[in-house]
């Protein structure tokens, strides 16, 4: 499989072509790395953003940020939640599993690749 660094938002398999391609949003990745790996820069440039200079408002908004995995595998318990809601409306959801909704292939062959380390190494 292919990366393809492009300015979208969410991965992909284009159904046209015979080797698959995930597409990695290369405007938000390098800045999310950049926000865990530089804390003081980033809660610098948070301040100005925001317009506000309240140390504890920007660390609050840092660590938030800060806990969300690098590495975003689908949680199976979060994707039984959303069948199990949908199945309120619509019984044929009933017997769904959520390794039915979720291929998490792509993004581990991005993690095996060593992108993600490279990403987020601090430099």
């Amino acid at each position: 499989m292919n990366v393809r660094l492009e300015l979208g938002f969410a991965p992909y398999l284009h159904p046209e072509e015979s080797q698959p391609h995930i597409t990695v949003p290369a405007r938000y990745h390098p800045r999310r790395a950049f926000s865990k790996t530089r804390k003081e820069d980033t809660l610098r440039i948070l301040a100005k953003f925001v317009g506000t200079n309240d140390r504890d408002a920007l660390e609050e908004s840092w660590i938030y940020a800060a806990r969300m995995p690098v590495r975003p595998y689908a949680v199976d318990s979060a994707v039984q939640a959303v069948i199990n809601h949908l199945a309120e409306s619509d019984k044929r959801y009933a017997q769904k599993s959520p390794t039915e909704f979720v291929d998490s292939r792509p993004l581990s062959e991005i993690d095996r690749s060593g992108f993600i380390d490279r990403l987020y190494s601090v430099r």
